[in-house]
């Protein structure tokens, strides 16, 4: 009767699952027309290495390190993108399709990891479908958000989504591991690889990879609490946060000192970096606004027309901007016994 049970909760899962990836199919579907634009151009049409016309080891390579972008040159993605060429040479559409492929990939994940985070938080622990519906609801939610039309038609943003996949495949597995530990099971290499593999996959594809241990920890801040099976703190958990997100914190803060990041010039910008970081507590308010109450107008590649915050009191938006974001914080702090959660996830949007 139990497995019969599992088995039909399964079923009823996977039906609504291939519906809202059907649907969202459909609805991306008109723009796989498009074709290559911006960053696509130097990384792909004019990059020499592209197309592949065979799967010689040597051309692959080549393709795959062939990128200048970012300091380790994002070889997965450009991976990636060497066998989309081999099929179809430099056809966008294909690329098109295959960052969907990616994006639903990440939305199937998405689910996996709040069905394991919501089952931590209900108390109750209910059962039947019923407890999977807000997982599916969010999951449906955040794959038809107009904001994430950009990482799925921009070819080149690829580089995104496959690292958030190595991401959310490191979260999923994270959660559930942690799951398994509480209930007094073996799972210390599962949380350990977790971090440890799922981290250099989604650096490669990416270097917004490195903030997989962030929201790890900020999970187990908020829903876990560092706790082990005995209701004690699991010590084990304080040694994989030293070695992976406490020591490359420190280094990577003496490298941006000494560096000094803060004080970069932009030779083809109008901005410095002291610049660059005031005008983005103005931008961060416009992805609050673009992701909750979208504009299609506004959601462009186009924003070069963008006010450059000067200083804190030029122009005067952006003392409101940095106020908000301390008041926001600030709130949530304060009410954090009864919205630990919304404060959890306003701390994974400003990582």
């Amino acid at each position: 009767m139990t497995n019969g049970f599992g088995s039909r909760i399964r079923l009823e899962l996977l039906i609504p699952l291939l519906a809202i990836a059907g649907v969202t199919w459909l609805i991306y579907a008109p723009g796989f027309s498009g074709g290559f634009i911006f960053d696509d151009l130097p990384n792909l049409v004019r990059n020499p290495a592209f197309p592949l016309s065979d799967f010689s080891v040597k051309p692959l390579l080549a393709a795959t390190f062939s990128s200048s972008s970012g300091f380790l040159g994002r070889p997965l993605s450009m991976f990636s993108f060497a066998l989309n060429s081999l099929f179809t040479e430099l056809s966008p559409g294909p690329m098109k399709i295959t960052n969907l492929v990616i994006h639903l990939a990440n939305g199937g994940l998405l689910f996996l990891l709040l069905s394991g985070l919501f089952g931590v938080m209900n108390k109750q622990q209910s059962r039947g479908f019923g407890r999977h519906v807000p997982a599916l609801l969010l999951t449906a939610v955040w794959l038809l958000l107009p904001i994430n039309t950009t990482p799925v038609f921009y070819v080149i943003q690829r580089m995104t989504t496959l690292s958030a996949l190595f991401v959310l495949s490191g979260l999923v597995l994270y959660v559930y591991a942690r799951r398994r530990s509480i209930r007094g099971e073996s799972a210390t290499g599962q949380t350990w690889m977790s971090l440890l593999v799922f981290t250099p996959l989604a650096i490669m594809a990416k270097e917004s990879g490195f903030l997989l241990p962030v929201y790890a920890c900020l999970i187990e801040i908020f829903i876990f609490r560092f706790a082990g099976p005995s209701g004690s703190s699991d010590k084990r958990l304080y040694s994989l946060y030293g070695l992976v997100l406490v020591i490359p914190a420190v280094l990577g803060l003496i490298w941006a000192l000494q560096a000094g990041l803060l004080n970069i010039t932009y030779s083809r910008r109008e901005f410095s970096g002291v610049e660059r970081l005031l005008t983005e507590s103005r931008v961060l308010l416009d992805y609050i606004r673009w992701t909750l109450v979208p504009q299609v107008t506004e959601l462009t590649l186009y924003h070069d027309d963008y006010e450059i915050s000067r200083g804190l009191l030029e122009p005067l938006s952006t003392f409101y901007s940095v106020l908000t974001h301390l008041v926001l914080v600030g709130l949530l702090f304060i009410f954090r016994s009864r919205f630990g959660w919304a404060l959890m996830g306003l701390l994974w949007f400003y990582a």
